[in-house]
């Protein structure tokens, strides 16, 4: 049964210029590429760069010419992400109530998302609820939430990651949209308790689930249209900018991709490898072996 106390007024977010979900997708693959050419963030129109304080403006993607080879770069290496403002893609008014089964095969009803929690240690369903139009529903945010719209938002997480449980209940959610990655779990199953709708989300983000982890997102809210206009944003976002790395990536193998492996021996925050990974490794995307000492000095082992 859920709680009926009064609510609380409820803390609206600022709206400032930030890093957006499908934006940082993008990004990504972009720093990832401009980083072989030692290049730092990517360029405005006036000429600074996005994200960062110092170092060379990083040239739209179809004017750069990556190295033959990329282990041939001398010099510092650096990847920044831009500031991207958050677009919603709708101002939709949620249809509830709404019965939806989570992730964990738990079926919630969600009457009321006038106040909501979106928790995950990576920010991103924070920023997914503000790209669908719902951004002013929030009332709180973990510590990975830091785009600009969400910075007048109070903390519900201590020592990094831990859910406060007294800190959630004194933001009186009427919804807590969550996954596996934040704990301690006890917090959340006392949220449940005390008749707060708790839906839990896929924990997995990448590429291959962008379109569903957002759609989990807008059923929730009640606003599934919303939802499939946002995924396909997403995805047309990310097909636009894999398209331009493939047209700058180098199509040999051994012409320069970066190996990352766990075994690599290059000490954190290294750009460099020094030791052969005996295990197959992936290379550019495909699984390949190692066979050749020449290629264990890679570049940017992961980690």
């Amino acid at each position: 049964m859920l709680r009926t106390t009064p609510r609380r007024p409820q803390r609206r977010a600022s709206r400032r210029a930030s890093a957006a979900l499908p934006a940082s997708l993008a990004a990504l693959l972009l720093a990832v590429v401009l980083a072989g050419c030692g290049l730092d963030g990517i360029g405005r129109a006036d000429g600074t760069a996005h994200g960062s304080g110092d170092g060379d403006v990083a040239p739209p993607l179809a004017d750069v010419t990556p190295l033959d080879d990329v282990r041939d770069w001398e010099g510092e290496v650096s990847a920044v992400l831009p500031d991207t403002p958050v677009e919603p893609v709708a101002a939709p008014t949620p249809e509830l109530p709404v019965t939806v089964t989570d992730a964990q095969g738990t079926e919630v009803t969600v009457t009321d998302v006038d106040r909501v929690l979106a928790l995950d240690v990576y920010g991103t369903l924070s920023r997914t609820v503000f790209e669908l139009g719902l951004g002013d529903t929030l009332v709180g945010r973990d510590v990975s939430t830091q785009f600009a719209e969400a910075d007048d938002l109070p903390l519900v997480t201590q020592n990094g990651h831990d859910l406060n449980a007294e800190a959630v209940l004194e933001l009186d959610p009427t919804l807590i949209l969550t996954d596996t990655s934040l704990g301690p779990w006890d917090v959340l199953l006392q949220m449940r308790d005390s008749g707060i709708p708790v839906v839990v989300v896929d924990s997995h983000r990448g590429l291959d689930n962008l379109s569903s982890l957002t759609a989990e997102v807008a059923a929730a809210l009640g606003v599934p249209d919303a939802g499939t206009a946002l995924a396909e944003r997403i995805e047309a976002e990310v097909a636009e900018v894999a398209d331009a790395v493939a047209q700058v990536a180098p199509a040999d193998e051994g012409s320069g991709c970066a190996r990352c492996s766990s075994t690599c021996a290059a000490p954190r925050g290294s750009t460099t490898c020094s030791a052969r990974a005996p295990e197959p490794t992936p290379w550019c995307g495909r699984s390949a072996a190692t066979t050749s000492p020449a290629r264990s000095a890679g570049p940017a082992c992961a980690r």
